[in-house]
């Protein structure tokens, strides 16, 4: 719910909803959960508890949506190990989810385009 608030804050407002409480404690909440899974865990930075919850912030660290990260240099870091199929996505995981999470990134490329 977190990502899908930040995500839906990001592409509705922009960074308009910066500053917004409601929005603030959301971003805090999931960087500190980022943030934990790297330092106290080991993960890579990035990536989050397991690889369904990584793939649902990855877009959300693609469109720079959490304020107190370089998400996109993160991003490129999730991707790779997606790409490497690295860390836990060395199994086989949700195909609809990994679809859905790396569609976001070419639609992105897309509008940029």
């Amino acid at each position: 719910m977190r990502c899908a608030s930040l995500f839906a804050g990001q592409r509705v407002l922009g960074t308009r909803y910066k500053g917004c409480g409601f929005y603030e404690a959301i971003e805090k909440d999931l960087a500190f959960g980022i943030m934990r899974s790297h330092f106290h865990l080991g993960y890579p930075k990035g990536v989050y508890c397991c690889t369904s919850c990584t793939l649902v912030v990855y877009p959300v660290l693609a469109l720079n949506a959490v304020r107190h990260f370089d998400g996109p240099e993160l991003a490129k870091t999730v991707r790779a190990l997606i790409t490497a199929k690295a860390w836990r996505f060395s199994k086989p995981g949700n195909a609809t989810l990994l679809a859905w999470s790396l569609g976001n990134d070419q639609r992105r490329n897309q509008s940029h385009a």
